[in-house]
């Protein structure tokens, strides 16, 4: 496994942290290789924090790392590998990683970075598929996608052109999370044939028939701007005063001080924090509902899924593979704005929908979403990889 960081950050150190546990009991020796082996190594790692000399010498290692590619050139001649699988690998380790290994590679697509220098696929509020499909990302620089600033949006731009061709030809095969993935992959350029998509999966089926809160709505994910937090507490506040009704949030990020002090004056909001994968789990089996309200075009949504899979009704935005989620027990907002969100509320909680949602839930077959399934499957892209040898 080869993925920018080692230590749990997100829904991707988390997918790389489980993949390789279920790996192990099953009898694969897995080792997996992150940035923090090249900072070990003594090698400089991408920052964007840097300052001054740092900065030039991460904008070098965001474009192309040496010290991380001498340092998985050592792990692999020691654990010589049949397979290696990629991850996140920019910016942190650099395309300077692929190749190192001349046997057969996969790599799963966890954003868009292979589509678009703006790896959300989000502008001023809206998707966006400007750059998408194009040679030359230049709208990225136009409009500044990357922190907003032309330097950084300009380096990305340069990533994009000197790289993407180097991904499609050192990866024997893509795996993405959703159909939707898909699409975005294949206008990027990237063959049909080399994506196989393999939904991600949890292991909460058990858990979906329990009681429940009558009155309680959890958001949990990362807190910020783009996840529709802010669309949230404005539905939140529009709600009459005597509701009756518990909003939890739970989870990190940059709008945590505006969180906490919407808890503090609002005694129906409820902070929880940075909460495990089973904590998680927990809220998820006492909430009424969760609620998705991402802006961002989503590969996956996970939160939400575990929703779902937890047999509790989800609204959401149905953005990026938010859709692919639809069906029984899913309010698809008809937009993203906070009246339309709302509405959801008001519909499932103050006016009682949300038990005929839990009862249409429990009757969709969600095996597909299992952790199970998806480990068959990756398993099974590895036995193809495998099969038709590295890439000429």
């Amino acid at each position: 496994m080869v993925s920018k960081f080692r230590r749990f950050l997100g829904g991707v150190e988390r997918h790389v942290t489980e993949l390789t546990a279920e790996l192990s009991d099953r009898g694969h020796d897995v080792q997996l290789f992150a940035s923090e082996d090249v900072a070990e190594a003594g090698g400089h790692v991408f920052a964007a924090a840097d300052g001054g000399l740092d900065r030039i010498r991460s904008a070098g290692a965001l474009l192309w790392n040496a010290s991380a590619r001498r340092a998985l050139r050592d792990v692999v001649a020691d654990f010589a590998p049949d397979i290696v699988h990629l991850h996140s690998i920019y910016h942190q380790l650099s395309p300077s990683v692929l190749g190192v290994f001349d046997g057969p590679t996969v790599m799963t697509l966890h954003d868009f970075k292979l589509a678009a220098p703006c790896y959300s696929l989000y502008r001023d509020g809206e998707v966006c598929m400007d750059c998408v499909g194009r040679r030359v990302t230049t709208p990225a620089i136009k409009y500044r996608c990357i922190r907003d600033s032309r330097l950084a949006s300009t380096l990305c731009t340069v990533e994009d052109l000197l790289f993407r061709r180097r991904y499609v030809a050192a990866v024997n095969l893509f795996i993405v999370p959703s159909t939707y993935s898909q699409r975005v992959m294949m206008t990027a350029g990237i063959a049909e044939s080399s994506i196989r998509v393999i939904p991600w999966g949890t292991d909460s089926a058990g858990l979906r028939f329990v009681d429940r809160s009558p009155n309680t709505v959890l958001f949990a994910g990362r807190l910020h701007p783009t996840k529709g937090l802010l669309l949230l507490l404005e539905a939140w506040h529009r709600l009459p005063q005597d509701h009756g009704l518990t909003l939890r949030i739970a989870g990190s990020g940059e709008l945590q001080t505006l969180v906490e002090e919407a808890a503090s004056a609002d005694s129906s909001v409820k902070y929880l924090g940075l909460m495990t994968p089973d904590e998680v789990q927990a809220e998820l089996q006492a909430a009424t509902i969760a609620i998705a309200p991402s802006l961002v075009p989503e590969t996956m949504g996970l939160s939400a899924l575990e929703a779902l899979r937890a047999g509790t009704p989800l609204v959401t935005t149905g953005r990026g593979a938010l859709v692919d989620l639809v069906g029984p027990g899913v309010w698809t907002l008809p937009a993203a704005d906070s009246e339309s969100l709302f509405d959801a509320i008001d519909h499932l909680m103050l006016r009682g929908e949300a038990g005929r949602y839990r009862s249409e839930l429990a009757e969709r077959d969600l095996s597909a979403y299992s952790s199970r399934n998806m480990v068959d499957r990756i398993e099974d892209v590895y036995a193809e990889a495998l099969s038709n040898g590295p890439r000429e």
